[in-house]
């Protein structure tokens, strides 16, 4: 037996999606640019909505919203990386989420970076990277989750960049 929730009307819904944003304000996430390179291009954006799926075999997720380039461009391309950002790399994040406090938006030459074992961009630095190959998407309301095989991992040593609250922070242990 399905239920069927009544339609809310238009204003309903506006109200809904402020409640929600502001919400989502209080989960604390790390900061991610997610990059892919090869036949269809090379190209940047910072995300945190990304998360593990599974160990056995390695997979991850993210998701990105269906109106940018790069979420076709990362579908054409076959592979991508995850690069978690460290606590010192704000201006990456800004750079690739196209608000950088000087110079061109996206601008990869502004950040040292590197192709990975797998082709794909890899920012120096970053507290971890994950490189993947394409495995689905599915499509959600305005955005697709990409889930990915994961063919290569590395940790860094530095600490995480967090974002909560619209802004900036470190991780810190409590114990």
């Amino acid at each position: 037996m399905s239920s069927r929730i009544a339609p809310q009307a238009a204003e309903d819904i506006a109200a809904l999606r402020a409640r929600f944003i502001e919400a989502m304000g209080a989960h604390a996430a790390s900061v991610n640019v997610v990059t892919t390179d090869g036949h269809s291009g090379k190209m940047g954006l910072t995300a945190s909505a990304f998360s593990s799926v599974s160990a056995d075999p390695p997979t991850l997720l993210v998701c990105i919203n269906q109106r940018s380039p790069i979420c076709n461009t990362i579908q054409h391309n076959g592979r991508f990386a995850v690069n978690v950002l460290n606590e010192s790399q704000p201006d990456i994040s800004n750079r690739f989420a196209g608000r950088p406090d000087d110079g061109e938006p996206y601008d990869f030459n502004a950040c040292a970076h590197q192709a990975g074992t797998f082709g794909q961009p890899l920012i120096q630095g970053a507290a971890a990277s994950f490189e993947c190959e394409v495995r689905e998407v599915v499509l959600v309301g305005s955005h697709a989750i990409i889930i990915g095989a994961v063919h290569e991992a590395t940790a860094g040593s530095a600490g995480p960049l967090v974002y909560a609250r619209r802004h900036y922070g470190k991780f810190a242990p409590h114990f």
